[in-house]
């Protein structure tokens, strides 16, 4: 225990293990605690990670596909306890469980390509939202805390611009300055629909990575569709 020990003595808790860390800094598929859909992640940014999320050490991304999927979703849900709110924890007790079919190397290539473009694509997506997030309290008035709603941190679930327009009122006591309300117009549409049109292709990945999964698993029609219906 002494030689494991870092910067504090070696009885106390919560000592960075310095053994750990060149497996940080390699790729590796992440995924968070506390999960209420699949949150499989392929991280090649060196990333460390805290007490609230896990890794496993790989750069494959048809594992990371694999993961994701519907099929070993719903083969997790029923290893794991329901937390509260909906939520699953993601505990390796249970993740460790999970069944990784056979599959053939054409089939890998494909699901590694699905799975590529589809993080990537995700990626796209969450700078496009988090850029215009960001930008957000720049319309609250001088003196104000900018306190953005949940509408507003989930801007382009929003109907529309008059919606937006609403929100950022009643968040700031403010109407958009009239100067700015055309840019900000333009801007929201814009990245709007560039995030619904990324959104559109996530999904259609997302479906082609369950076909297979489904044909790798030999499921029929029937369990199909039963599988689709509770996930």
């Amino acid at each position: 225990m002494e030689r494991r020990a870092t910067k504090q003595e070696w009885f106390a808790l919560q000592q960075a293990q310095e053994a750990y860390a060149p497996f940080f800094q390699k790729t590796k598929i992440t995924y968070r605690d506390i999960a209420a859909e699949s949150p499989f992640h392929l991280d090649d940014s060196g990333s460390y990670l805290e007490t609230t999320a896990f890794a496993i050490p790989s750069d494959d991304f048809a594992l990371a596909a694999i993961l994701n999927s519907k099929v070993l979703w719903f083969i997790f849900k029923t290893l794991t306890p329901l937390a509260s709110g909906g939520y699953f924890r993601m505990k390796a007790q249970y993740v460790g469980q999970l069944p990784v079919p056979e599959c053939t190397p054409s089939a890998r290539l494909t699901l590694a390509d699905f799975a590529r473009d589809a993080q990537q694509k995700a990626q796209t997506r969450l700078k496009l939202q988090t850029g215009f997030t960001r930008r957000i309290p720049d319309l609250c008035p001088p003196g104000r805390t900018p306190t953005l709603s949940n509408k507003l941190t989930e801007w382009w679930t929003l109907e529309d611009f008059a919606m937006f327009r609403s929100e950022v009122k009643k968040a700031f006591k403010s109407d958009i300055p009239l100067a700015d309300r055309s840019d900000w117009e333009d801007w929201f549409k814009r990245d709007k629909e560039k995030i619904g049109r990324l959104t559109a292709d996530i999904a259609a990945q997302e479906r082609n990575i369950d076909a297979i999964i489904y044909s790798l698993f030999k499921l029929t029609s029937e369990e199909i569709h039963l599988l689709e219906t509770v996930t």
